[in-house]
């Protein structure tokens, strides 16, 4: 059904129940073939695709939407943080400029401001990975030279003794 209604073509990028993302290489009367990002060919039973969610990233525009998670520590101001990811944004080519990149709060977690990055790339069958790898790096660097802090959960640990029992020698 899929075929004839011609949902999916060669060449589209599609995405079946959120695991396996490929570009259809090829149709035929019992499966589709799509490849992966690592040049792995799936053959794929029309049974298959009958019972799952598949998602077409090609149909119509090609824009996608992408969102990059990424944490600062408490007492960072939150305006000089989207000024960094707003720029770096601008260096990535692949990220478009137009709807611009949105830089959300999502949660004020244990140990840190957790942030979601909305973007959009009109390219997805050159990789997803790697444009989030692109920037990640980007942050990282721009975040170490602003002396801002990515923290990571501390725990202590407190070691107690019965009444009584000599305290273990300190470390």
């Amino acid at each position: 059904m899929l075929l004839w209604l011609k949902s999916v073509r060669i060449g589209d990028v599609i995405s079946m129940n959120e695991s396996t993302v490929g570009q259809v290489m090829g149709v035929t009367m019992r499966y589709l073939i799509v490849e992966d990002r690592n040049d792995i060919e799936y053959l794929i039973p029309y049974s298959q695709l009958s019972s799952a969610t598949i998602e077409n990233w090609s149909k119509g525009k090609k824009q996608v939407r992408l969102k990059l998670n990424l944490s600062v520590a408490y007492g960072t101001p939150i305006e000089k943080v989207k000024d960094i990811v707003t720029s770096v944004c601008f260096e990535v080519p692949r990220v478009l400029n137009s709807p611009l990149p949105v830089l959300l709060v999502i949660d004020m977690g244990e140990s840190a401001i957790q942030f979601q990055l909305r973007f959009r790339i009109a390219d997805p069958e050159n990789g997803i990975s790697n444009v989030k790898s692109e920037l990640y790096e980007r942050l990282l660097k721009r975040f170490e030279d602003a002396q801002i802090e990515i923290p990571y959960p501390q725990r202590g640990v407190r070691i107690r003794t019965a009444p009584g029992e000599k305290a273990p020698p300190a470390l």
